[in-house]
């Protein structure tokens, strides 16, 4: 369903140990393209305004929304398919390196980017001027799947683990610092202003800055192991908004003037988990071969089937 088949898909990576076997640099770049998912052409063939319609009421009254003294309510609305729409794809690319010290201590460090083009968002192309006059007036909110979005994600990575083989006790760090951003967290959300789409450019909704993992695994009596792993995280972003539909294209995601989607951040997350196990065995040990491999009874007349010797 889109016109758009030149989508090649090349990768290249290396491995380099620049200073002996304790030292490894990797690194790689690839272009993905990702799909037009089947649930948008669904929405694009069922919301025409005739198999289903979408109806939109601006002041609705309660408890009729159809009694309000100014409500309106506009014609139904469609969702439909830009005609030019083209496969979104990301770049990536990678860096990293890893460090072994006295075989017990490992070291990593890794940076990624992702800047993706061609992401599918949508916009109102129905959305009216100032003065309130929509282009078409016999359609409501007409919803069209682009692909004029962006995606940009940097990461960097770093880890650290110590073990002691003799015990069996592993303690581990993963520390992530990175951004995301783009212009819609979901191809068919619309922007406050779909006049102006670029202003949606913005941290994405699932963009967490800081992540600390930590990892102590350790032995205790009895043939007990005990595991205990903690999670910190920094706050999620989330967009203020008046509330109100401000500028009368029906969706009321309006922000206030001069205010950004996701331009606030929620508190830190912290979670600690604990596990203790003890394995028990039961039945014994089988009887081996002398070759190793475990015992097969056999009945006197043979292996079964056939009766042979």
């Amino acid at each position: 369903h889109v016109d758009d088949w030149a989508n090649v898909m090349p990768r290249a990576g290396f491995s380099w140990n620049p200073f002996g076997w304790k030292t490894t640099v990797r690194g790689g770049y690839g272009l993905f393209h990702d799909w037009f998912a089947a649930d948008l052409y669904d929405q694009s063939l069922r919301v025409d305004g005739i198999a289903q319609r979408d109806l939109l009421i601006l002041s609705p009254g309660y408890p009729d929304p159809f009694a309000g003294a100014s409500a309106v309510v506009l014609p139904a609305g469609v969702v439909q398919i830009a005609p030019d729409l083209a496969m979104p794809y990301v770049h990536q690319f990678s860096i990293g390196a890893e460090r072994t010290f006295r075989e017990a201590v490992t070291v990593q460090a890794s940076y990624m980017r992702h800047d993706g083009r061609n992401q599918l968002r949508s916009i109102n192309v129905n959305a009216p001027d100032e003065a309130g006059v929509r282009p078409r007036p016999d359609v409501g909110t007409i919803t069209q799947i682009e692909s004029t979005g962006r995606l940009e994600v940097n990461r960097l990575s770093m880890n650290a683990n110590y073990r002691i083989p003799s015990t069996r006790t592993m303690l581990g760090m993963f520390y992530i610092l990175s951004s995301t951003k783009n212009h819609a967290d979901n191809p068919l959300s619309l922007p406050a202003d779909s006049r102006k789409p670029e202003a949606e450019w913005a941290p994405a909704a699932q963009d967490v800055r800081h992540r600390v993992f930590t990892m102590f695994n350790f032995p205790l009596p009895k043939g007990v192991r005990a595991n205990i792993m903690s999670q910190a995280q920094s706050g999620l972003p989330y967009t203020i908004t008046t509330g109100r539909d401000d500028n009368r294209d029906g969706v009321s995601n309006d922000r206030p003037a001069g205010v950004g989607r996701n331009t606030e951040r929620a508190a830190w997350r912290w979670d600690l988990n604990a596990r203790i196990t003890r394995g028990f065995g039961f039945g014994g040990e089988r009887p081996q071969t002398p070759g190793g491999g475990p015992m097969i009874q056999r009945r006197a007349g043979g292996d079964g089937e056939g009766g042979g010797p």
